[in-house]
């Protein structure tokens, strides 16, 4: 559901959900304005105002003068502000990225983590961003759905998994070391009792 309605029989163009992908997918005969202006156009949106979006969004996304450029003279960073510039200026509901700072060297995937952070909450639309590092799902997320083999493990804040994690796993991939495996004695009120070794240790139940 999106907007509390739901999307199951809305076919995925008609969805108000956009993507930007890990390797930029631009077009690359067309001029940077094309590439961000091409969903404006679709959309019917008279050619004054597609102009004065798209260097509205190149702004926001800090290239307002690669306007004119095109995709094979921009670096990778570059292009990916690009994508991302494609995706936002349609103003979806929500924006899915995958992995779209995976292609970076480790430098500019640091820079764009922040950017995107900063991106996000100035149009305060919603983002879903897929990643397998840890780093950057605790770095940028206000909320972190864990899964593994395409089931949910756990979902919260990252203190919420970090200090309260469900599983072994859970813990495992926060960085918790200090997990001790040992025989359930009872619980009540909150609290567990595990043995391990002939010593019983007591500790909150989560």
């Amino acid at each position: 559901s999106i907007g509390g309605k739901s999307v199951i029989d809305v076919p995925s163009n008609l969805r108000d959900v956009v993507t930007v992908f890990q390797h930029y997918a631009l077009f690359p005969h067309m001029s940077v304005f094309e590439n961000i202006e091409y969903g404006l156009r679709l959309r019917k949106v008279p050619l004054s105002k597609r102009k004065s979006m798209v260097n509205d969004i190149l702004e926001l996304v800090r290239l307002p003068d690669k306007v004119g450029r095109n995709i094979h003279q921009l670096s990778g960073g570059e292009k990916q502000r690009v994508a991302l510039a494609r995706a936002l200026v349609v103003r979806p509901a929500i924006l899915l990225l995958d992995e779209p700072i995976g292609a970076l060297d480790e430098k500019l995937r640091v820079e764009m983590q922040v950017e995107l952070s900063e991106i996000q909450r100035s149009l305060s639309i919603t983002f879903l961003y897929v990643t397998h590092s840890k780093e950057e799902a605790l770095t940028m997320s206000d909320r972190i759905i864990l899964m593994r083999e395409g089931k949910i493990e756990q979902q919260g804040t990252s203190d919420s998994l970090y200090e309260r994690p469900e599983s072994k796993f859970v813990a495992e991939f926060m960085g918790i070391d200090n997990i001790i495996v040992g025989s359930l004695i009872g619980s009540s009120h909150g609290h567990a009792t595990i043995e391990k070794n002939g010593v019983e240790l007591t500790g909150t139940w989560v």
